[in-house]
């Protein structure tokens, strides 16, 4: 599973993620740059603050037609090998 599925799939959780946790579970301290990277292949990431806090959590709403770092992306690429 690639560092984008994982990221991918923890920022469409109901709760979403925080940065820790998807440096964490991902195992990159560069989060932000995946998630940039989701955002240009045509994902929609938003971030909710948290109260009282500096940071907030990252949801994701994956692109209309499937793409490799969605659970239908990853079925499709699977088919294809």
């Amino acid at each position: 599973m690639t560092q984008y599925t994982r990221i991918a799939r923890m920022i469409q959780r109901k709760r979403g993620a925080t940065a820790m946790e998807l440096s964490v579970e991902a195992g990159t301290v560069s989060c932000h740059s995946r998630l940039s990277e989701l955002k240009a292949r045509g994902w929609t990431i938003t971030r909710k603050p948290l109260p009282g806090k500096t940071y907030g959590t990252y949801h994701g709403r994956p692109p209309a037609e499937p793409c490799f770092f969605s659970e239908q992306g990853e079925a499709a690429r699977e088919s294809l090998r």
